[in-house]
């Protein structure tokens, strides 16, 4: 199918290139073209229903607006006839989750990346909804009762579908239309995609319950265009003036499950806008450690939503469980005992797009003491129930609140050592600074300010010394453990660098770590050096503080390249446990952690290195 798919996807960039689809200034050729592909849908799969006549175009978009209480097709009206432009055999094979996949399928990259959005496969939400809705009917006050759900931020609704077929599905005796009216919910900012949603959900009444074809609900009042994370309180309590940006939205109930893909948007590369940035900074302040990132306040949104004893279960970035950001929000639900379980995600889910996730399921009430993990290295294993428990106290007593992945037999022993025989690295400025490197480029920066060539060309780099002002360049991949393998490249020192940074800092005895890490057993790759060079920000050093002694900085050498230490950078690291470039940050120096003996064996470690 994938295959058809992507030849249905060819079809419509072509027929969106067809002089007379631009019929509309506002809406895009691709944006009809999709619409088109939705008529053709609804006229191939029910033609009983809505096809009586072909030939009368105008009635058949009459009556398909009139029953689906849609105006997605009004611009097609002063068309001739209906011209069938896809395959009726491959229409006839389309899910309607299908229809979703294409219509996102359909937004160019840069869009995407804007919106952060990405779809989730149907294997993943059928996952999701199913072992949601197991967990809230296990919960011994749930009464057999219809749960109502909600996407906060649905699209065109893959979780809304799915979900509304699983209660049909669970509670055979309750009116089909019954369900879908007052228990299945979804907002989101894309108006289109709204539509589409209410669409493709009266759809599939009509595909689960034909006989309702003469009564088909309208949705407009179930599935709305708003944003789920400002609300006019939000606006009222936090002064914020209301702004055609914010589209705020206010939900007028709370809901037993909440379910979803929520968009990845940050404040940076124009996925948020100056004014949404500061109004969220405003709202979920509490929440959030520096910049927004939307998907984490859609968790923090998601959890003040629900009802009690209700569960969220949402698929996120798992960077989530250890990253500086999230350190806040982790804190919240680890203090309350809301977190029940995490399923860690070891294989790409969304196609094209390297983003390693976890589904994080949230329970209301419900406290819970520890965390379950569930590792899945493929589908099959998703939902194997072979978990890792971690106690919540020990993921708070970690630096930065870490949720470790690397969980195991030997992990809690480790981290109670770490408690109770070590201090961070960032208590003892006396003698260690760990410290974040140069950036030598950037357009607009350094004295004078660098050019576009410059930095395309990389101006202050040479291959031999040429002046006194050229030093030793040393780039990450020169670090080995103990060893430089210098490149040779030099690299011309002075104001017009874009982080004009002071010499001492890059003279005298210290330690260079690599910022991306090497497989185990040794992840860390580090060595001293002491003499002028320099390097950018893919390595991290370590200088030393107003007492510090060469005799300190080679024993702190000898611990950072034990495999010990690299035991503990996968555990509690904020970005080492990741698969995709796992990296050392500069926090993760800060707060690692050093014997409280040190002083008594500094010599002997010193030694080793």
């Amino acid at each position: 199918m994938k295959s058809q798919i992507r030849h249905l996807l060819s079809e419509l960039q072509q027929l969106s290139n067809r002089p007379w689809m631009r019929i509309s200034s506002e809406i895009p050729p691709i944006v009809l073209a999709f619409r088109l592909l939705l008529l053709n849908y609804c006229c191939i799969k029910h033609s009983g229903i809505f096809t009586n006549d072909r030939d009368n175009l105008s009635g058949i978009i009459n009556n398909i607006s009139e029953k689906l209480h849609t105006r997605l097709f009004i611009f097609f009206s002063n068309q001739a006839q209906l011209e069938t432009f896809f395959p009726s055999s491959l229409l006839e094979q389309l899910e309607l989750e299908d229809l979703g996949f294409i219509r996102e399928s359909l937004l160019n990259k840069k869009q995407s990346k804007q919106k952060g959005v990405f779809y989730t496969p149907k294997s993943i939400v059928s996952y999701m909804v199913h072992k949601s809705l197991d967990d809230i009917s296990a919960h011994e006050d749930s009464g057999g009762t219809v749960p109502t759900i909600l996407d906060p931020s649905c699209g065109c609704g893959i979780f809304l579908l799915n979900a509304f077929s699983e209660l049909i599905s669970r509670f055979p005796s309750i009116n089909a239309q019954t369900i879908l009216k007052n228990y299945i919910f979804g907002v989101d900012l894309d108006n289109e995609a709204t539509e589409i949603c209410r669409l493709l959900l009266v759809l599939r009444l009509l595909e689960l319950c034909p006989s309702m074809a003469c009564d088909l609900p309208d949705l407009s009042k179930n599935i709305q265009s708003g944003n789920s994370l400002i609300s006019p309180e939000h606006l009222k309590n936090y002064r914020i003036a209301d702004s055609s940006e914010l589209h705020s939205y206010s939900y007028q109930q709370n809901f037993d499950c909440i379910i979803g893909n929520p968009p990845y948007g940050l404040s940076r590369d124009e996925q948020l806008s100056p004014v949404e940035n500061a109004a969220l900074k405003k709202i979920y302040d509490s929440y959030r450690c520096g910049k927004p990132n939307k998907y984490m306040l859609f968790m923090a949104r998601a959890f003040e939503l629900l009802k009690d004893n209700g569960i969220c279960t949402l698929i996120v970035p798992n960077s989530w469980l250890g990253i500086r950001g999230g350190r806040r929000l982790r804190k919240f639900f680890l203090s309350n005992g809301a977190l029940s379980h995490l399923d860690i995600l070891h294989f790409p889910v969304f196609e094209g797009v390297s983003v390693e996730t976890v589904i994080v399921s949230i329970r209301k009430t419900v406290k819970f003491d520890h965390v379950k993990l569930n590792h899945a290295d493929d589908l099959k294993s998703l939902g194997n129930k072979a978990y890792t428990y971690i106690k919540n106290k020990s993921c708070l007593s970690t630096p930065g609140t870490i949720i470790p992945i690397n969980w195991n037999s030997r992990s809690q022993k480790l981290l109670d050592t770490i408690n109770t025989s070590c201090k961070p690295l960032n208590q003892m400025t006396s003698k260690f600074n760990a410290l974040i490197a140069l950036q030598v480029y950037a357009t607009g920066k350094g004295n004078p300010p660098q050019t576009p060539d410059d930095v395309k060309n990389h101006v202050f780099h040479s291959s031999k010394k040429e002046t006194l002002d050229d030093y030793p360049y040393i780039e990450g991949s020169d670090l080995k453990r103990y060893r430089i393998d210098w490149s040779g490249k030099y690299l011309k020192y002075g104001p017009w660098l874009a982080e004009y940074q002071p010499f001492e800092r890059y003279n005298g005895c210290r330690i260079l770590i690599r910022e991306i890490l090497a497989p185990m057993p040794y992840v860390i790759r580090c060595a001293a050096i002491d003499h002028p060079a320099f390097y950018n920000r893919s390595i991290l050093h370590i200088i030393k503080g107003a007492d510090g002694e060469a005799e300190d900085i080679y024993a702190l050498l000898a611990i950072l390249n034990s495999k010990t230490a690299s035991e503990i950078l996968m555990l509690l690291g904020q970005k080492s446990q990741r698969k995709l470039f796992p990296k050392i940050v500069n926090d993760d120096i800060l707060n690692f952690p050093i014997p409280l003996c040190f002083e008594s064996v500094k010599s002997k470690l010193a030694n080793l290195a």
